[in-house]
């Protein structure tokens, strides 16, 4: 079969065409022949063009512009200072509110009636005795004595017989009668308030050098008269 068609190609002299196709726009590839005028590789001419626009369409990946990193800060910058506002009004919040700052029992809510009156409360009353007896042991008085008639209580501070100080304290309510005396010639003071109680020490006395200071201490401690 194949001997017969060379010789009736041979015979008919039938020219051998090669089959041609279209590669692209710039270049003309046949199936084993190449054109005269159509190369089978792309220019110099033609690598650098793509180049040049490939170039120019993709930009540097690693060239960041100086607009866009300003914007990042300024970004990070406002967030930032968003969160430290909301911080510092998370703590305002929290200094506020009272049961924040106080813990344990003193965090307990009570009623504003338990501080009713007070504003209206006379100021404690301050002496300055030169020195005080206890029972037998006499010592100097080196604070103020504080007489404070809304608590009812009386205060100071005192040297104990081992040589500290040792803070005294006395409610008025246990007071039953006071009385002023004279010491005549006591260095340390000559005017004495005597205080007697109800339950030990059984008295307490001061000794004053004036006896203005005595006397108003009288009149501040004695009781009210029990009416029947």
């Amino acid at each position: 079969m194949v001997a017969r068609l060379r010789q009736y190609e041979q015979r008919h002299k039938i020219p051998h065409q090669p089959v041609v196709r279209e590669a692209s726009s710039t270049s003309r590839v046949a199936c084993g022949v190449a054109t005269n005028n159509v190369s089978l590789f792309p220019s110099s001419a033609s690598l650098s063009a793509k180049t040049s626009r490939s170039q120019s369409v993709k930009p540097s990946i690693h060239k960041i512009p100086s607009r866009s990193l300003s914007l990042v800060q300024s970004v990070s910058s406002k967030t930032s200072t968003r969160k430290e506002m909301a911080s510092l009004t998370r703590e305002a919040a929290e200094m506020l509110n009272p049961t924040h700052r106080l813990k344990g029992l003193a965090s307990i809510d009570v009623p504003d009636e338990l501080f009713h009156g007070v504003e209206f409360a006379p100021p404690p009353q301050c002496f300055r005795p030169a020195w005080s007896l206890i029972g037998t042991f006499k010592t100097d008085v080196h604070t103020l004595v504080s007489v404070d008639t809304y608590e009812g209580s009386v205060k100071w501070y005192q040297q104990s017989p081992k040589g500290g100080f040792h803070r005294m304290c006395a409610s008025t309510s246990v007071i039953t009668s006071v009385q002023m005396a004279n010491a005549e010639g006591s260095p340390l003071g000559e005017y004495l308030v005597v205080i007697n109680t109800s339950i030990r020490p059984s008295r307490i006395t001061f000794g004053f050098k004036k006896s203005t200071d005595a006397r108003k201490m009288v009149v501040l401690l004695t009781p009210p008269p029990h009416h029947a």
